[in-house]
């Protein structure tokens, strides 16, 4: 194994040619000639005087070629130019990090991007060969770690690792993709430390995905990888929709991408039912919260991906009226229902929900069900999502109540609602009371006690009232007291 001045000056090499290619050989590599570099064009005229040359030959346990004319023995290295045997360089740099591999496993079709060498199922050994072309190595490197499921170990120059990790910052490679010197492989054991927990991760994140019950492994493995896709397949699945891409389709899909963004939100979700059937398409389940009286709350989904939706469509004899008494077991007597639609957007004044909604709530009567209509807009879902998966807004709500639960809970329950948010996001509606039509429907909405229309901007409000107010939560009454003043 070379050591470490050596690596030092392999990686120097590599740097200083941007490549694998050289007419010299470094001094403090001369020793690892035939172990790491080929020849692969020997000149025939000496580079001092131009005259003939013979060899090379070695003497006395060097290898040296003759110059025919007053030059004498002239070094090998000075008549040859050379190039990086990466066959070998991979199966050394593999063997310190306690791999075998032969040259079958290496690859330098990549090259002169890189050249890689397969370690495992999921595991890549990967050297940059071109500095120059770093940000492009590095970005098909990222590209095929997220997209194939594998772990891509980068080993590359010193000089580069800055850049590295700074463009790893801009992509959802998580761990997927750790970048090394090429010297820290003479002492390797940080290195191998961190490719077996990032191998570790990978096998954990493959097989939770072949475990989703998303039922959908495609869907499935981008959220895995890249959380915050969550929100761009939200924001697509309407795009779909209005350009009547796979019409056939997108209800399931739509269904599949709700599911997601409700896991999201730290809560217990399951999908329930063939699409058609007589039972909603997922459920979810708010835990109680014991110090603020926040009671369990049980939602039933039910997905609208078609156009504009008009609930007066909507069949309440069977389909919704058997989703409200499904909730009636006696595990769930003492939670409220939570009785969800979500959609991209309503049919304006005659979307109809209000009279829907009188309607709905004979049924929750009759089943003696505690239950809040809930119109839920995508793009609302979408905001939830964006703070859930933020830790920096997740740690002022943690700071300032009980959490994110605390901020969305209200917007799935009525009683708290209408008495712990504020006015603002309380009487936000869809429409403008622009005209008298409009008002007449702002209205009749507020008279709705129990039926909760929610729209992106009453999220974000929420949010920033929260966040901008002087409450503090139980967390940061606690951390207040610490350091002890009195200590």
């Amino acid at each position: 194994m070379p050591s470490e001045d050596q690596l030092k000056a392999l990686s120097k090499f590599i740097d200083d040619c941007n490549g694998i290619f050289a007419s010299t050989i470094p001094e403090e590599l001369e020793s690892l000639d035939d172990a790491l570099f080929k020849t692969v064009e020997t000149v025939d005229k000496c580079p001092n005087c131009g005259a003939d040359i013979l060899g090379p030959v070695e003497i006395d346990g060097e290898k040296v070629a003759s110059c025919q004319g007053e030059c004498g023995k002239i070094p090998h290295q000075e008549t040859a130019h050379h190039k990086l045997d990466l066959n070998s360089v991979l199966e050394l740099f593999s063997n310190r990090l306690g791999h075998e591999v032969t040259e079958d496993d290496v690859d330098t079709r990549p090259m002169p991007l890189y050249a890689r060498t397969h370690l495992g199922d999921s595991l890549r050994l990967n050297l940059v060969c071109n500095t120059d072309r770093l940000e492009e190595s590095v970005e098909k490197l990222f590209a095929d770690a997220v997209r194939n499921s594998h772990v891509n170990a980068i080993v590359a120059p010193k000089s580069t690792l800055e850049n590295i990790y700074q463009l790893a910052a801009e992509y959802p490679v998580a761990s997927f993709a750790p970048a090394f010197s090429i010297c820290m492989l003479d002492e390797p054991s940080a290195v191998v430390e961190v490719i077996e927990n990032a191998v570790g991760q990978r096998d954990q994140s493959d097989e939770i995905i072949t475990q989703s019950d998303l039922q959908d492994e495609e869907l499935a493995a981008t959220i895995e990888n890249n959380p915050g896709a969550i929100r761009t397949e939200l924001a697509y699945s309407r795009v779909r929709r209005e350009a009547s891409l796979s019409p056939t389709t997108l209800g399931d899909y739509f269904e599949r991408v709700c599911h997601a963004a409700l896991m999201s939100l730290n809560i217990s979700t399951k999908p329930l039912g063939e699409s058609g059937k007589n039972v909603a398409d997922l459920a979810f389940k708010f835990p109680s919260n014991n110090k603020r009286h926040g009671e369990e709350i049980l939602g039933i989904v039910d997905t609208k991906s078609n156009g504009e939706k008009n609930l007066s469509e909507e069949k309440i004899a069977d389909k919704h009226r058997d989703y409200i008494w499904q909730t009636t077991s006696d595990r769930f007597e003492n939670s409220h229902v939570a009785h969800v639609f979500v959609v991209f957007d309503m049919d304006g004044l005659d979307a109809n929900e209000i009279d829907w909604y009188h309607l709905i709530q004979e049924e929750y009567r009759n089943a003696g069900v505690d239950g809040t209509m809930v119109i839920l807009y995508a793009s609302a879902l979408s905001q939830m999502v964006q703070i859930a998966q933020s830790p920096l807004q997740t740690n002022e709500l943690n700071l300032a109540t009980d959490g994110m639960h605390e901020v969305f809970r209200p917007f799935f329950h009525s009683g708290k609602f209408q008495h712990s948010v504020e006015d603002e996001v309380r009487w936000t509606t869809r429409v403008d009371p622009n005209t008298s039509d409009k008002e007449a429907y702002i209205n009749r909405y507020k008279e709705c006690e129990n039926l909760i229309v929610v729209l992106p901007e009453m999220v974000r409000k929420r949010y920033s009232n929260i966040t901008d107010s002087d409450w503090i939560g139980d967390d940061e009454a606690a951390l207040n007291r610490y350091p002890n003043p009195d200590y």
